[in-house]
């Protein structure tokens, strides 16, 4: 078994230089390798990542297989509540969180009252983020998309949308930000990564700071037998409300007094 060891670099020193496979910058898409391959750009990072295989029979017990430089995430400690999140470490852990999701992650402005008409705005790639920050588009090249800047979302009206979004609580929304980084919505998919599940939780804590204590929570997710205004992840059920052309599309609606954030992802079964 092969286990990572983390840490960071002296004083904040620079470790070495590490690549994302979703834009750094989002005016520029080819500043990630998704879509800038061997061109996209390196960047500064200050952690080191070491891969230990342990083995018994040695002494001391255990082989460095190899270490390489990375960029460290927020503690699971020092992702409470009352934080403040860069824009650096938001679109980091959006980065990582989704980069094998079919996802759509997009923020934009709070316009409205009735925060049903900012979600439709966001899902119609109408408006942009009031910060800049990075936005995740999977579906953005493929062909439907030409004359629909809805795809693959279905074109709703808001009294559609509004009912079939339900509020959920704060750990609910923390549970569906790692859930959706696969298909299925399912806190399973935390096994595919390599960081432990308070380093993911850390992550997930990070984007949702973004949006403040007092943010409101919705998503078209249901988990049967749930309590009130919860998903119980610990129970097999899975419903969702159709907001798309897919088989499965699952999502989180996160509501600010300034900012309308949605993450999005699909799975054609």
């Amino acid at each position: 078994m092969t286990s990572p060891f983390r840490s960071t670099a002296a004083d904040g020193e620079i470790s070495g230089r590490g690549g994302f496979k979703q834009p750094v910058d989002p005016n520029d898409p080819l500043s990630g390798y998704k879509e800038g391959g061997t061109n996209a750009g390196a960047y500064d990072v200050t952690g080191i990542d070491t891969r230990i295989r342990y083995d018994s029979s040695r002494n001391p017990p255990f082989t460095v297989m190899t270490s390489m430089p990375y960029e460290p995430q927020q503690s699971a400690e020092e992702g409470q509540h009352h934080m403040s999140v860069d824009r650096h470490s938001w679109d980091t852990a959006v980065r990582h969180l989704y980069r094998d999701a079919v996802a759509y992650i997009a923020t934009g402005p709070r316009r409205h009252e009735d925060w049903t008409l900012d979600v439709l705005a966001l899902m119609a790639r109408s408006v942009p983020d009031p910060r800049g920050w990075t936005r995740v588009d999977d579906a953005e090249k493929e062909p439907e998309r030409v004359g629909n800047p809805t795809w693959p979302f279905a074109i709703r009206p808001p009294e559609y949308v509004a009912p079939r979004l339900k509020e959920i609580d704060r750990d609910s929304a923390e549970n569906l930000i790692l859930a959706l980084t696969e298909g299925g919505c399912t806190l399973s998919n935390l096994q595919y990564f390599d960081e432990s599940v308070n380093e993911l939780r850390a992550m997930a804590r990070t984007i949702l700071a973004r949006y403040g204590d007092d943010a409101a929570y919705r998503t078209n997710v249901s988990k049967r037998c749930s309590a009130p205004g919860t998903l119980d992840f610990t129970l097999e059920s899975l419903e969702y409300s159709p907001m798309s052309v897919f088989t499965e599309d699952c999502g989180l609606v996160v509501v600010s007094d300034t900012e309308v954030g949605l993450f999005w992802t699909f799975n054609d079964l």
